[in-house]
C-alpha cells in the first residue's frame, strides 16, 4: 500500500510520530532507517541533447512526416509552416526543460529550512530554522 492510502494512525505508527509531530531523536532514528529526504541528481545533458529530445515525440513524428510528404507533393508553404512549428515545439520545450532542471538544482542547494511549530506547553507558536545536515535536523537559532 502505498503512503497515501494508509491512514494517519497507519503512518503514525510506522514513523513513530503522532499529532505533535517527531522529537529530534525520533527524527534522527528515522533519518538512519528510512535514509535522507534528498534529491537525488541524475546525468547532465546538454542542452543541444535536449533540443534534439524535442524531436521524439510520437506526434512530432507524424508531423516530420507530413512536412515530407508536402515536400514530396511541392506544397514548399505547408512544408515549412509545420517545419517551423516543430521547430518552435522544440526550442519552448527547450526552454522548459532547462528551467525545470535548474529548478531542482536550487532546491538540491537548499540547506535551511523555516518551519513554524507548535509549543502546546507554552501555548504558543515558534519559528525555527534547522540545518538540513547528515544527522537529520541540527538546531540553528530560533526567534520567538
Amino acid at each position: 500500500m502505498k503512503q497515501y492510502q494508509k491512514k494517519l494512525d497507519q503512518l503514525y505508527t510506522e514513523f513513530s510520530s503522532g499529532e505533535n509531530g517527531l522529537s529530534t531523536e525520533q527524527a534522527v532514528k528515522n533519518c538512519e532507517k528510512f535514509g535522507r529526504n534528498v534529491i537525488t541528481e541524475g546525468k547532465k545533458k546538454s542542452i543541444p541533447m535536449i533540443f534534439l529530445e524535442q524531436y521524439k515525440d510520437f506526434l512530432v513524428l507524424i508531423l516530420i512526416i507530413a512536412a515530407i510528404v508536402s515536400a514530396f507533393m511541392k506544397d514548399v508553404e505547408s512544408c515549412a509552416v509545420i517545419l517551423v512549428v516543430i521547430t518552435m515545439n522544440a526550442i519552448l520545450g527547450t526552454v522548459q526543460t532547462v528551467k525545470a532542471e535548474k529548478s531542482l538544482t536550487n532546491l538540491r542547494l537548499r540547506r535551511f529550512v523555516t518551519v513554524k511549530r507548535s509549543l502546546s506547553h507554552l501555548r504558543r507558536s515558534q519559528w525555527a530554522t534547522f540545518f538540513l545536515s547528515k544527522q537529520a535536523t541540527k538546531y540553528v537559532q530560533t526567534a520567538g
